[in-house]
């Protein structure tokens, strides 16, 4: 009897290390699956690292300083963190010997050039590019539309020379466009915006320009992208698609109640933008009615037809060169500032994609925002920086975050949120709702910065160049 009982024992003991292990073992691969390094979509491995010869480096940084240093040690930092094993060349940590500029780029896979002002004015910079495009080496651009001196449409036809241009910005053979990937730099709040009614003195004034880090993320891997297409391992791929563990456009978002969406037919491009939300985010409910209380405001009439008994929880604004101009643009205001005194919830888009007439945030401040919005803070709100393209995703995620989106749980977490959506449901449409707390409380940070406090008490003095604002960087 005793005999059975140690056995007994002496087996739980063994069954309890064999699940201890396993537990170890499953968090341990749950920890590498989601550490934030650049994987491969299909096999969501690390991609492989290969160079061949007596190649030395993957990437080859070439810039000039003036314009491209620091956008450059950043490229390189951010790489070596997201590509563990990655060898990249700059010039301050590996040039010993400028009169061998062309044995360094004949030891480098892939060439990244970082077209800023002056670039194609330097001459070691015209040496880097002459020879890579002598010994037909993979080519990758980026360009910083805010820090790099001047526009890419301005580089080229004023700064490239004519032999180098079609070696450079169009792909061999083709004859097509080359991509040029836009660098976004990261720039955090400090302080808060003060408040109109009480301007702060200039050196205490810290408006800010946020881009979250995410767009950044977008960047490094559209450039690793390209750099892996040209080293060996990958060179007969068309596309290799990559992602990075934790980025936001990722993300399984969903609404724990019901969202609905309020776009005014006076503000241009607001409905197309809330649809694209839709696109991805079916569950947003969309409405071209003003909540009750704003109707009550403006003095509309409080009956709607069944179609349209969705009650809005927030206010799109889309931000373009259009807004708040012509008899719309007055409308516009008007139907802000009732959305402002009823403390409505506002989500603040802004363009940037140049085709949609994105613009400068700076526009907004001179003399085109109503003084009465300026005045009760309608910047306040945080604005979602718009981007087209492989950046378009990031920010439609974000804007679904500032909606009180959240990741999907497990299978109960996701029964429990259907219960309370329906519930949510089943109330409006009968009219026994309580006040709706589900309103999306959106958080306070800046779009602009450099303003002038003149400019809150007196929003129609024209800003001077110097002291416009970007929007998005």
């Amino acid at each position: 009897m005793r005999s059975d009982l140690i056995s007994v024992w002496l087996m739980a003991v063994v069954l309890s290390a064999l699940v201890l292990v396993c537990i170890h073992a499953l968090q341990r691969a749950y920890a590498a699956a989601r550490e934030p390094i650049i994987r491969l979509v299909d096999t969501k491995a690390s991609p492989k690292l290969t160079l061949e010869g007596k190649q030395k480096w993957h990437l080859f940084l070439s810039h000039i300083w003036g314009t491209g240093q620091d956008q450059c040690a950043t490229i390189k930092r951010q790489l070596l963190a997201y590509m563990p094993g990655l060898a990249v060349f700059l010039d301050v940590d590996d040039l010993h010997d400028i009169g061998e500029l062309e044995a360094y780029v004949e030891q480098t896979a892939v060439m990244l050039v970082f077209v800023s002002k002056g670039y194609f004015k330097s001459k070691n910079c015209l040496r880097e590019i002459r020879h890579t495009i002598a010994m037909r080496k993979p080519l990758v651009l980026v360009h910083d539309p805010v820090r790099g001196g001047a526009t890419l449409e301005f580089i080229r036809k004023e700064e490239c020379p004519l032999e180098l241009h079609d070696a450079t910005f169009l792909r061999p053979g083709s004859g097509e466009e080359r991509d040029v990937i836009t660098w976004h730099r990261i720039k955090v709040p400090a302080c808060p915006w003060p408040h109109p009614r009480q301007p702060a003195p200039r050196k205490e004034l810290c408006l800010c320009l946020r881009v979250p880090q995410e767009y950044q993320i977008v960047s490094i891997r559209l450039l690793a992208e390209q750099m892996l297409l040209g080293c060996p391992a990958y060179a007969s791929y068309a596309s290799l698609p990559l992602y990075i563990p934790g980025e936001v456009s990722r993300q399984k978002l969903t609404f724990t109640s019901p969202v609905v969406v309020f776009t005014s037919e006076n503000n241009p491009g607001a409905l197309a933008t809330a649809q694209m939300l839709q696109e991805s985010y079916p569950e947003l409910q969309l409405t071209s009615v003003p909540p009750a209380a704003v109707r009550a405001a403006l003095g509309l009439s409080s009956s709607i037809s069944s179609a349209e008994q969705l009650d809005a929880t927030v206010m799109l604004l889309y931000l373009n060169d259009q807004t708040y101009l012509g008899d719309a643009g007055e409308r516009l205001g008007t139907e802000l500032l009732a959305v402002q005194k009823t403390g409505c919830s506002i989500l603040m888009m802004h363009e940037n994609d140049p085709c949609k007439g994105g613009c400068e945030f700076g526009v907004y401040f001179d003399g085109r925002t109503p003084t009465e919005l300026l005045q009760g803070g309608i910047y306040d709100t945080l604005a979602i920086s718009l981007f087209p393209g492989a950046y378009q995703p990031v920010s439609i995620a974000l804007a679904i975050r500032v909606l009180q989106a959240c990741e999907q749980g497990g299978i109960w977490a996701r029964i429990v949120r259907k219960v309370r959506m329906r519930r949510s449901q089943n109330a409006d449409r009968a009219g026994t709702g309580r006040p709706r707390r589900n309103a999306p409380h959106v958080m306070a940070t800046r779009q602009v910065g450099g303003v002038d406090p003149s400019v809150a008490s007196n929003p129609r003095r024209v800003l001077s160049k110097s002291e416009l604002p970007h929007s998005s960087v």
